[in-house]
């Protein structure tokens, strides 16, 4: 009858030491949740405890050297000059991003991972307006892959597709 109760003892003693919160000692941030010791994070956070925000890793200055454009009514042309492209953050969401461009093209841009895409808008550059369509681009390694609908506010059917890879 003894050993009943030590086996059993010893049974019930390893289930409570066995039954240890794998959270217990797990800091998640930014709204994470912890499940089995690890953080799961919320959109636009990664990390052990979900404290970096994923847009932070494209943040800085790219140079473009070969710009293309593809337009409508005319033959497609590339140029060749520099134009700098600032990736920072935006102020909507922490899964938007601001391209700011040395030709004051101000543009504010939503992230779905490494890709990117910019909603209509207009953009307004030493009072003139430059109306842009729905436009997408992507980060890759040290990249910007930048694509930007360009509308002829007079023509509307006059269009050119501005594309270049900028390196950081």
């Amino acid at each position: 009858m003894n050993k009943l109760f030590s086996a059993l003892g010893l049974i019930i003693g390893l289930t409570l030491f066995s039954c240890k919160d794998a959270c217990k000692d797990v800091t998640c941030l930014n709204g994470a949740t912890c499940d089995d010791g690890v953080c799961q994070c919320t959109e636009g956070y990664e990390g052990d405890d979900c404290g970096t925000e994923s847009r932070a890793k494209y943040f800085g200055t790219y140079m473009h050297t070969n710009i293309s454009y593809e337009c409508t009514n005319q033959s497609p042309y590339a140029e060749s000059y520099q134009m700098l492209t600032i990736v920072s953050a935006s102020s909507t969401s922490v899964n938007h991003v601001m391209l700011l461009t040395d030709e004051d093209l101000n543009i504010e841009a939503e992230l779905d991972g490494s890709n990117y895409s910019i909603p209509a808008q207009n953009l307004y550059v030493d009072g003139d307006v430059i109306p842009i369509g729905a436009s997408s681009g992507f980060f890759e390694s040290n990249g910007l892959n930048l694509n930007i609908l360009l509308l002829d506010e007079t023509d509307p059917s006059n269009s050119c597709l501005l594309t270049s890879i900028g390196t950081k």
